[in-house]
C-alpha cells in the first residue's frame, strides 16, 4: 500500500487535509493504495493493512511540495500524526501503531510531524498481539555538488536526502500543508520511535524474526528533532526517547538526533544481547545456516547533539520507574562511536545454586478432545501433553497424557479447556505435544511438538500432519540457572552518574580494550570523552569537569568474575543506591571473587568511604582504597594509579595467602599473559603509583586464618592495624618472601 501526501485535494495550490478522503477518492477497491492511486493519509493505510492480511507492506513516500522540488524541504507536504492544540486528532491519525505482520517503509524526502504521540512497533500488552511488525526508514545522503546544486542520480533525478521526523510546530520543515500560527517547536513535543520486543520475544506463540536471524528494523539517514516527550501508552504517561528499544535490535546508522528532551537513543539492558546462531535452539528444523552473529543494536555513524543526554542511554529503570532491570543474558557493548550512559546501577544477574528441580506441571485433567473434519492429521488414536515455557525457552515438567481421541479419517483435533499459564509465574507461553497410541498395547509412542501456544488461550485446533521436536522423556526435569555476562569492546565509553556496575554470583564482566582503544569508565560530567559528534554528553556544555566520587565503581561480588584490561577508570569511588538507602563503593571491589586487572589507568578516584553503611545489604563492608579486595587473589599487573584519595590497593590479611596464582591472560582477543611461576596469593607486578593518599598496598589488620605469604616485592606493603598470627595447627604462619628482583 502506498501513501503519498501530495495525492490529496488542493486548495489555492496547497493540500487540504480537512476534506475527507471519501469526497476525493473513489470507493476503496483492489486498486486503491497502489502507486497510481495512493492513500493520502497514513491512518487509512494502517487500517486497511490491519483488516486485510493480503497487504503486508506500507510505503510512505516523500514529495516535492508546492514547488515540486524534494530538496526544498520547507514547503514539502508533511504527514501529521498526533493531536492538535484543541485535542482533536491530526490528519494522519492520533498515533502510528504498526499492525501485526505489517512492514512500514518510509522513503527518503518524507517529512513526518508529530504532536504528543509516538511510532509504536511491537506489542505493549500481552492481550493485544501486534508482533512481527517492522519499521524501515530509508533516507539517503543529502549530497550537494560543487556549484551548490543538489546531486542527481544516474537517471538525472534529484537524490531526495533524509527522512525527517519532527514536531508539528516545526516551521522549518514540511510547511507546505502546516498552519503558520503554530507555536515554536520545543524539545519533548512528541515521543519517538518506540521499538518493543520484550513481550513478543518472550512468547513463543508469536513470530520473532530475530530468532531466525532476520533483523528488519532499520533506520538510516533519518533526522529526528524535538522528541523525547511523554506520551500515552496503554493509559499511562510514558517518556519515550527519540529512538527507544526494548529487547529488539534495529540498525541505526548515519542519522541525526537533536533538540530532544530525553536521551537521543535508549535501550534496556537485555537489548544488548549477543546471539550466536550456532546454538541448538536456533537450528531445530534446519531453518538457516548459522554463519552469523548479532550483537545488540547496530549503531554507528550517528550525530547526537543538543539533547538532554547525547548518547546511548541504558534504560535500567523500568518504564514505571519502580524496579531496576538487570542484564539476564550474554550482553555486549560494541557501539564504540557513541557513549553508553548509566544513570542507575547496572546489575549483571547471577544465579546462586545448582539447577532447579521442576516438580510442578500443567494439569491435563480438564482438557477435552474432539475430532474435526479439517486438518492433515492421519486417522488413528492420539493423546496430548502440555508444558509451560519461560522467557528463556526453558520448559516445565510435562502434564500427564490426556484422555485419548480417535480419528476415523484424516482431519484434526479440537482441544478445549487447556490450562493457562499460572498468574504471576515465570512462564510466558506453552508447548503442545502429541503422540500416537498403539492400539495393541494402549501405550503412547513418542510425543512430538505440534504447536506453540500463548499464555492464555484455552482452545486450539490441531491440524498439523506431523510433529517436530520430541518431548524430553526424563522423569526428573532440571531447569538451568543461566548466568549473565557483560562484555565491553575496545574503544567503548561508559559514563555513569551516581551508579555502579555490579556482577553477582556466577556473572561475568569483561571490559578488555586494546592499545590506543581503551574501555573508558568515567563520570557523566567528564567532557574529556564522548562520541556521536560531541563530548558534551550530559548537555551541560563543554565545561563539564570530572570530580572524584561522581559515580560508584565496579563491584565483583561473591562467586563472580571480572577481567579489565586496557581500560580507564576515572571519577569513581562515590555513593550509589542500595536496597533501602545509599552506600559508597570503591572504584574496584572484588569480594570473594576472581579478577584480572591489567594495563589500566586510574585517575582522580575517591576512596570509596564517603559514608559508612555496614555490610551494605549483604555486599560486605569496605575500606578506603582504589582497589579493594577481600578473600580474593586477583591478578593486578601493569596498571597506573594516579590521584587517588585513598591507598592504591587495600587487601585483607587472609587474601595474601599461599595459594599459587598465575596470570591466565585475557578472556577476549590475544591472551597477553605474563609468565610467572611460583607466585603465592595475589599476583601484583609492574604497577606505577603517583599522587595517591597512600602509594602502596594497605594490608588491613586482623587474625591470620591461613598460611600467609607476602612475595610482591615491587609493591610497598603498608600496615596500620595489628596483625595477629596464631599458633599453627594444620597450616598457618606468615612468610615474608624475597625473589631475584628484591627483598
Amino acid at each position: 500500500l502506498y501513501v503519498d501526501k501530495s495525492a490529496g485535494p488542493f486548495v489555492n495550490g496547497q493540500i487540504n487535509d480537512l476534506v475527507p478522503d471519501s469526497q476525493v477518492f473513489a470507493p476503496q477497491n483492489s486498486l486503491f493504495g497502489q502507486v497510481s492511486n495512493p492513500y493520502n493519509e497514513i491512518d487509512d493505510a494502517l487500517a486497511r493493512a490491519a483488516a486485510d492480511p493480503n497487504f503486508t507492506t506500507i510505503r510512505i513516500v516523500g514529495n516535492g511540495g508546492i514547488d515540486g522540488r524534494v530538496e526544498t524541504v520547507q514547503d514539502n507536504f508533511s504527514y501529521q500524526i498526533g493531536f492538535a492544540s484543541n485535542g482533536t486528532p491530526l490528519s494522519d491519525g492520533s498515533t502510528m501503531d504498526l499492525p501485526q505482520g505489517v512492514r512500514v517503509i518510509i522513503d527518503s524526502g518524507a517529512v513526518l510531524k508529530f504532536s504528543g504521540t509516538r511510532i509504536g512497533v511491537g506489542s505493549v500488552t500481552p492481550l493485544v498481539d501486534v508482533s512481527d511488525s517492522s519499521l524501515q526508514i530509508l533516507g539517503l545522503p543529502s549530497i550537494v555538488t560543487a556549484n551548490g546544486l543538489p546531486a542527481r542520480d544516474a537517471t538525472n533525478a534529484i537524490i531526495p536526502g533524509s527522512v525527517y521526523l519532527t514536531s508539528v510546530n516545526d516551521d522549518e520543515l514540511g510547511a507546505g500543508n502546516s498552519p503558520t500560527f503554530t507555536p515554536t517547536a520545543a524539545a519533548g513535543d512528541w515521543g519517538g520511535i518506540d521499538f518493543r520486543g520484550d513481550l513478543d520475544a518472550a512468547d513463543e506463540s508469536r513470530r520473532n524474526r530475530e530468532s531466525e536471524g532476520v533483523f528488519l528494523h532499520h533506520i538510516q539517514h533519518a533526522d529526528l528533532r524535538f522528541g523525547g516527550g511523554s506520551v500515552s501508552i496503554g493509559g499511562q504517561q510514558v517518556q519515550v526517547s527519540p529512538i527507544d528499544m526494548a529487547i529488539t535490535r534495529p540498525t541505526i546508522i548515519n542519522s541525526r538526533v537533536t533538540q530532544s528532551a530525553d536521551a537521543a537513543i535508549a535501550a534496556t539492558p537485555d537489548t544488548f544481547a549477543e546471539t550466536r546462531f550456532t546454538d541448538v535452539a536456533f537450528q531445530a528444523g534446519g531453518v538457516f545456516t548459522p554463519d552469523y552473529t548479532r550483537v545488540g543494536p547496530n549503531i554507528y555513524g550517528n550525530y547526537v547533539a543538543d539533547n538532554s543526554f547525547n548518547g546511548l542511554f541504558v534504560r535500567v529503570a523500568t518504564r514505571t520507574g519502580e524496579t531496576l532491570q538487570p542484564i539476564t543474558t550474554s550482553a555486549r557493548f560494541d557501539d564504540e562511536d557513541i557513549p553508553h550512559i548509566l544513570p542507575e546501577n547496572l546489575i549483571i544477574q547471577g544465579t546462586p545454586g545448582g539447577p532447579i528441580l521442576q516438580s510442578s506441571a500443567p494439569a491435563s485433567l480438564l482438557i477435552r478432545l474432539a475430532p474435526i473434519a479439517a486438518g492433515n492429521v492421519a486417522a488413528g488414536t492420539y493423546v496430548y501433553r502440555i508444558t509451560n515455557v519461560d522467557s528463556l525457552g526453558l520448559e516445565s515438567a510435562a502434564s500427564q497424557p490426556t484422555i485419548p481421541v480417535t480419528l476415523n479419517a484424516a482431519g484434526g483435533v479440537q482441544l478445549n479447556s487447556l490450562p493457562a499459564v499460572p498468574t504471576n509465574s515465570q512462564f510466558v507461553s506453552r508447548r503442545l505435544y502429541r503422540a500416537t497410541v498403539d492400539t495393541a498395547t494402549g501405550l503412547p509412542g513418542q510425543f512430538l511438538q505440534v504447536a506453540q501456544l500463548n499464555a492464555s488461550d484455552t482452545s486450539f485446533a490441531d491440524i498439523r500432519a506431523t510433529g517436530t521436536t520430541p518431548l524430553s522423556e526424563d522423569d526428573v526435569v532440571l531447569r538451568s540457572r543461566l548466568d549473565a555476562r557483560l562484555s565491553i569492546d575496545p574503544g567503548t565509553v561508559v559514563k555513569l552518574k551516581g551508579a555502579r556496575i555490579e556482577a553477582r554470583f556466577g556473572a561475568n564482566l569483561l571490559a578488555e580494550g586494546a592499545p590506543g582503544l581503551p574501555v573508558v569508565f568515567t563520570s557523566l560530567d567528564d567532557a574529556r570523552y564522548g562520541g556521536g559528534g560531541t563530548f558534551d554528553t550530559n548537555g551541560g556544555g563543554q565545561s563539564g569537569r570530572l570530580t572524584p566520587g561522581d559515580w560508584g565503581g565496579i563491584y565483583i561480588g561473591h562467586g563472580a568474575a571480572g577481567s579489565i584490561d586496557q581500560a580507564v577508570i576515572a571519577g569513581a569511588g562515590g555513593s550509589t543506591r542500595i536496597e533501602g538507602g545509599f552506600a559508597s563503593f570503591n572504584p574496584i571491589e572484588v569480594q570473594q571473587a576472581r579478577l584480572r586487572l591489567a594495563n589500566t589507568a586510574f585517575d582522580q578516584n575517591a576512596d570509596g568511604r564517603g559514608d559508612v553503611a555496614g555490610t551494605r545489604v549483604g555486599r560486605g563492608d569496605n575500606a578506603a582504597g582504589t582497589v579493594f579486595a577481600r578473600a580474593s587473589t586477583p591478578v593486578i599487573i601493569n596498571n597506573d594509579f594516579t590521584g587517588g584519595n585513598g591507598p592504591a590497593l587495600s587487601f585483607d590479611i587472609n587474601s595474601l595467602n599461599s595459594a599459587e596464582v598465575s596470570d591466565h591472560g585475557r578472556a577476549t582477543g590475544v591472551i597477553d599473559a605474563i609468565d610467572v611461576v611460583g607466585n603465592s596469593g595475589p599476583l601484583i607486578q609492574n604497577n606505577t603509583l603517583q599522587d595517591n593518599e597512600i602509594n602502596g598496598m594497605q594490608v588491613r589488620g586482623g587474625q591470620l586464618a591461613t598460611a600467609g605469604v607476602w612475595d610482591d616485592v615491587d609493591m610497598v606493603h603498608v600496615v596500620t592495624d595489628s596483625i595477629e598470627i596464631p599458633n599453627k595447627h594444620i597450616f598457618g604462619g606468615l612468610r615474608l618472601q624475597s625473589d631475584a628482583r628484591g627483598s
